[in-house]
């Protein structure tokens, strides 16, 4: 594992980026990034070739062998929080140690035979589940339209399960001021 940042302030900026990337929906879609939690995101993640921008965890995940074979597959050194600081940043209730911000990926697909259309689902889990069994069913791709929850919101992708990493999905729609819909 390669040499590893220490971050002990909410205060410092790159803690409060995340916890703001991981909450606001609008920054996500500005700079198309995203932040993954846990370690079958992650894995999720670099089965597709993908590599995250960068990569944190507490001291508890970055000890288990789990996280600490995905941390040298992802090739990136790991900033340590405290487990406060990484309860500040993620949305599970109970954090899985290790998160990572990643690129949200580009659509690649030229012909879409088989969409689905979201309009207007705003629970993200429901959402995640959409994502996770267009997948399932074959399909090609996934537009996001109206005031449908973020498909890359924490909630979103944890109800994914990595699917919205693999498929196809285009946001199509202008955000609501809320950044709730994580």
């Amino acid at each position: 594992m390669r040499a590893v940042t220490v971050l002990r302030s909410r205060g410092n900026p790159r803690v409060r980026r995340w916890a703001k990337l991981a909450r606001d929906s609008g920054l996500r879609r500005k700079e198309r990034r995203a932040i993954v939690e846990g370690p079958h995101l992650l894995a999720a993640l670099l089965e597709q070739g993908l590599k995250p921008i960068s990569v944190f965890a507490t001291e508890n995940g970055l000890a288990r062998d789990e996280i600490k074979a995905l941390v040298v597959e992802a090739g990136a050194a790991p900033v340590v929080l405290s487990e406060s600081l990484f309860r500040a940043i993620a949305d599970a209730e109970t954090p899985p140690g290790i998160a990572a911000e990643i690129e949200i990926p580009e659509i690649k697909t030229k012909s879409v035979t088989q969409c689905v259309f979201l309009e207007g689902v705003q629970d993200p889990s429901n959402v995640g589940a959409i994502v996770r069994v267009a997948e399932a069913a074959g399909g090609s791709g996934l537009i996001a339209a109206g005031r449908s929850a973020d498909p890359f919101g924490p909630k979103a992708l944890r109800g994914s399960m990595g699917s919205a990493l693999r498929l196809p999905i285009a946001l199509t729609f202008p955000r609501r001021k809320s950044s709730d819909d994580s």
